[in-house]
């Protein structure tokens, strides 16, 4: 049996077709994004498999390849298709209109995260949601639960931007106006002169107003969706959340791009 996906994607790949190996099972990945629909990401089921277990394992490698290359990515469900067909000789596909904006070209998968643990690939889900949504308010839950994951408490994600702000590596000085911006701004308090850290405002004022919409009296200021101001200062803080995201993945979780054979390779299709 043949398993065809539709995968939306920011990158346009500029071969005619890729076949590779992703921890065992083998992939044939057409692109499409000349004609304005999804790519094809098609594999054969193995008897040991299932289209559930498949789908969870691309949606994985598209995680991976995401986080390492700052993709957005959509994986749609797809089709299963009862044929004795061979693999390269697949012409199978599920297809719809692309909906993410092509904003870099290139030859190769080149690189992934290469994810080991269920923790990395839980996180490298939750990045993948953030980054390929067009929604300033998905992006910030998704990058705050990339902060807190895998504890249940969210004291740890508050101590662990708090700490971020106070000692700022130095690569990351091209944030400081940003973060200066909405610190000295803060518009979700009801009192913005109420001295908070940026974690405790980030979890208390955003993530609540953007969670529960209506705050309870006293309690901060409700979200208002479209307004100008709310976006311009929430778009500040998705900015910030990213880059404290990626800090802590690629530090604490070793999530940086790299590559082993055992886990991603091309194949010829010969070995198909």
């Amino acid at each position: 049996m043949i398993y065809a996906v539709g995968v939306d994607i920011s990158i346009a790949f500029s071969k005619e077709k890729y076949y590779f190996k992703y921890k065992g099972i083998h992939f044939k990945y057409v692109p499409h994004y000349k004609i304005g629909e999804t790519d094809d990401l098609v594999c054969e089921i193995p008897r040991n498999s299932s289209q559930p277990e498949l789908y969870e394992l691309i949606t994985e490698f598209f995680s991976a390849f995401c986080f390492a290359n700052n993709a957005g990515v959509i994986v749609h469900t797809g089709i299963v298709i009862e044929n004795d067909i061979k693999l390269k000789d697949s012409r199978n596909r599920f297809t719809v209109k692309r909906s993410l904006r092509v904003t870099e070209s290139m030859d190769e998968f080149y690189r992934i995260s290469l994810l080991r643990t269920p923790e990395q690939i839980q996180l490298a889900r939750l990045y993948r949601e953030a980054f390929s949504s067009n929604s300033v308010y998905l992006k910030i839950l998704f990058f705050w639960h990339c902060l807190v994951y895998p504890e249940k408490d969210e004291a740890k994600a508050v101590e662990f931007i708090n700490r971020f702000v106070s000692n700022l590596p130095e690569e990351f000085a091209y944030m400081l106006e940003t973060v200066n911006r909405f610190v000295l701004n803060k518009i979700f308090l009801i009192d913005a002169n109420e001295k908070v850290g940026v974690g405790e405002y980030i979890k208390d004022s955003i993530r609540h107003s953007i969670a529960h919409i209506v705050r309870k009296l006293d309690y901060g200021v409700d979200l208002k969706l479209d307004s100008w101001e709310q976006i311009r200062h929430l778009h500040d803080i998705e900015r910030f959340l990213q880059v404290v995201v990626r800090y802590r993945l690629e530090n604490d979780y070793d999530m940086k791009a790299s590559n082993d054979m055992k886990i991603f390779r091309y194949l010829r299709e010969d070995e198909l």
